[in-house]
């Protein structure tokens, strides 16, 4: 199970976030342990004009994941 993060736009025209959730709540309880969603307000599916929300949940997920990588940011 490898972990996984979702980064989804709250006004998202291919997928709203309850539809993210359905889908999560569909996985494995080993997999659910290691999944973040990360739902952007305001965003659509290509988080136009949001992308420095998606680089930061992108990071902090990381570095979640991987602490030694708090020093190269």
């Amino acid at each position: 199970d490898k972990p996984r993060l979702f980064i989804l736009g709250k006004k998202d025209q291919y997928g709203s976030p309850a539809q993210l959730e359905e889908l999560i709540a569909t996985f494995p309880k080993t997999t659910l342990r290691v999944t973040k969603a990360v739902i952007v307000p305001g965003a659509d599916h290509f988080l136009t004009g949001h992308l420095e929300k998606m680089d930061a949940a992108l990071a902090a997920w990381l570095i979640e994941r991987h602490p030694e990588l708090q020093e190269i940011k």
